[in-house]
């Protein structure tokens, strides 16, 4: 039997391409996705030169799977931090509901507009009140 961490590279070798599948399937960014992959194999890796004595609770693929679940929940973590540093907390009214609120009250006050407003309803709500905006300031 060889050490823990060529049994480690054994189950890397297995399980890699399983590893990276899963990565693309739950994150749409295939760099992210790729990223995920080789942080959680390079966890794994890292863990096992610091403690060589290391045996898993259970099996070493589980052990490797465990890291790499954990490792998307950490994606979707600072994902999360980033866009609440962008100001764009889930927990607040959405930006589209607030852009559907302000077309209306554009609407009312332009009925001109309307047919203007109808159709920009299917542009992201950001660029519909950019939209509008410029339409009146433009007459």
């Amino acid at each position: 039997m060889g050490t823990a961490l060529d049994t480690l590279n054994a189950t890397i070798e297995r399980e890699y391409n399983s590893i990276c599948r899963f990565c693309r399937r739950s994150v749409y960014e295939t760099e992210d996705a790729s990223e995920i992959a080789h942080e959680s194999i390079g966890k794994a890796i890292y863990f096992v030169r610091r403690h060589p004595d290391f045996e898993p609770r259970t099996t070493w693929r589980a052990w490797l799977w465990s890291i790499t679940r954990n490792t998307i929940r950490d994606y979707y973590r600072r994902k999360k931090d980033e866009f609440r540093a962008l100001g764009k907390d889930k927990d607040r009214v959405r930006p589209e509901e607030n852009a559907l609120e302000e077309a209306d009250k554009l609407q009312r006050a332009f009925p001109q507009l309307a047919t203007t407003v109808d159709y920009a309803n299917n542009i992201y709500a950001e660029e519909m009140i950019d939209l509008v905006r410029q339409l009146i300031l433009s007459q």
